[in-house]
């Protein structure tokens, strides 16, 4: 696991370069066109390169996680 020494296994969702794994879980997090139904925000760790998920609102169980990819994922995606 990515920074598996560092970092708690409870903050950790990308398993390193398995991009496709299911424990991948900040695969199943979407962007949404609708800033409202924002309840989730991806927060750099600079230090480490790597991100984590806060909630930014209460989310309940079976609820679809969505938080903004951001500008730069966008322009890049439009690019290829």
């Amino acid at each position: 696991c990515f920074h598996q020494d560092i970092l708690p296994p409870s903050i950790v969702a990308d398993k390193g370069s398995c991009v496709n794994c299911i424990s991948v879980l900040a695969r199943y997090i979407n962007d949404h066109s609708d800033l409202r139904r924002t309840n989730a925000a991806f927060e750099k760790l600079g230090i480490f390169s790597v991100a984590v998920v806060r909630a930014t609102k209460d989310i309940e169980a079976g609820e679809e996680i969505f938080a903004p990819y951001g500008e730069v994922y966008w322009n890049n995606r439009t690019r290829s």
